[in-house]
């Protein structure tokens, strides 16, 4: 038996699914129930209220506005997602062509030095090398090997002196022209 004061009750009462002998049930208990009579009147009221009303008549042109707006809304967006991806790419382009630059300048200057500086780094380099052997220092093997390694890389045929000269070359022609 249904609970004539339930939510799925009254949901079946204004749907009008009752069958004839729940109709009746219904019929007797609101004569049995105040509550649920104030209820039924109140429904009653409004829907007569909601029939009286005049219906609402949207614009003909409401769709058409809606849809208008809802498209330039969205290219508004797009346009703004655009501009700031494309303004955090020229940031960023910026700030790696800065970096690249000073680090291009700093290797060419260091490579232009160790070209042009090249015999005296190696005087520096043996008297530093003699001295340590005088003084008889533990790490002499260690510091043989890193000379022998410089002077390779020094040398007037070495890969960094190699580089380093064909870096200059290019500068220059790139200067001269």
């Amino acid at each position: 038996m249904w609970d004539m004061h339930s939510e799925a009750w009254w949901i079946k009462v204004l749907d009008g699914d009752l069958t004839p002998p729940e109709q009746a049930l219904w019929e007797q208990h609101l004569s049995e129930c105040p509550t649920c009579r104030a209820e039924w009147a109140a429904l009653a009221q409004l829907e007569m209220v909601l029939r009286v009303a005049p219906v609402p008549v949207p614009p003909a042109d409401l769709a058409a506005k809606t849809t208008a707006r809802a498209v330039l809304m969205r290219r508004q967006r797009r346009l703004w997602m655009l501009l700031g991806i494309s303004f955090l790419t020229v940031l960023l382009g910026a700030g790696v062509v800065v970096a690249l630059g000073t680090v291009y300048w700093d290797f060419n200057r260091l490579l232009a030095a160790m070209v042009f500086s090249k015999d005296m780094l190696l005087q520096v380099l043996m008297r530093t090398l003699v001295g340590l052997m005088v003084a008889g220092r533990s790490f002499s093997p260690l510091v043989l090997a890193l000379a022998a390694g410089l002077l390779f890389l020094f040398m007037p045929h070495g890969v960094l002196a190699t580089v380093a000269v064909v870096m200059v070359r290019r500068q220059r022609g790139v200067a001269e022209a």
